[in-house]
């Protein structure tokens, strides 16, 4: 693991922290699971097999267990899906757009594309960043555990800790968060947000990582690029 880094105190609001917890709202609504777990245990399976192939065949889809979690920008369905009976092994996010299953969070190639192809969002300059950092929950690689935009409103203490230890090690070359809005209504946004690392050994472990998006009038994201830093762990 690299050594900690830095970042300068903000004060501006961005009015969202996004912490994944369990909804009730769709759960009158047919979930794919059959699907879905098809889908998570392939991606599981892949990913031990660099590691050990002999275990990864021993994955099933029976062995997924989801976790619904809130709405997300492009009124897709999300749920945070996990390997039972594995330990310290990455969570999955998956979204369902009408009845297509899209791997998000956690996949090799997040289909962040086809999980907003719905939306009719309407997004302006002063809604971008607000949207941009439900798009970087959708396909948070932890499985959007919790996600800290570096500018939130209505935190806990132990985000705002959080967010404090790496306001002071945050590198000088660290890239700022923007919004930029062409003539076309076509939305530049760059952000940072910490994502948990809660599913490794270590509660305590973050990961800060920069997102870039373009995002088209109506919520639809064009393309996207993404970058982590450093992992910390935040000291008491």
């Amino acid at each position: 693991m690299g050594k900690p880094a830095g970042i300068r105190r903000i004060t501006a609001l961005y009015g969202v922290i996004l912490v994944a917890v369990p909804i009730i709202g769709h759960a009158q609504e047919a979930f794919p699971r059959s699907t879905a777990a098809v889908l998570v245990a392939s991606q599981a399976r892949l990913e031990l097999s660099v590691w050990s192939a002999n275990d990864a065949e021993k994955i099933t889809s029976e062995q997924i267990e989801f976790i619904p979690l809130t709405d997300s920008p492009g009124s897709v369905r999300l749920w945070r899906a996990r390997v039972g009976g594995v330990t310290h092994f990455r969570p999955y996010v998956v979204g369902v757009v009408g009845s297509t299953v899209v791997g998000l969070g956690g996949f090799a190639a997040p289909e962040l594309r086809e999980a907003t192809s719905r939306s009719r969002e309407g997004i302006v300059g002063s809604t971008a960043m607000r949207y941009a950092v439900g798009l970087a929950y959708m396909v948070d690689p932890n499985g959007a555990i919790a996600v800290l935009p570096e500018r939130g409103a209505r935190m806990t203490e132990d985000q705002v800790s959080v967010i404090s230890f790496w306001s002071r090690r945050r590198p000088a070359d660290w890239p700022s968060d923007t919004v930029q809005v062409g003539a076309n209504g076509i939305a530049s946004v760059r952000l940072t947000v910490l994502s948990s690392m809660a599913w490794t050994s270590f509660d305590k472990l973050w990961v800060p990582i920069v997102y870039a998006f373009k995002i088209a009038p109506d919520g639809r994201v064009l393309q996207w690029a993404s970058r982590e830093g450093d992992q910390f762990a935040v000291h008491e």
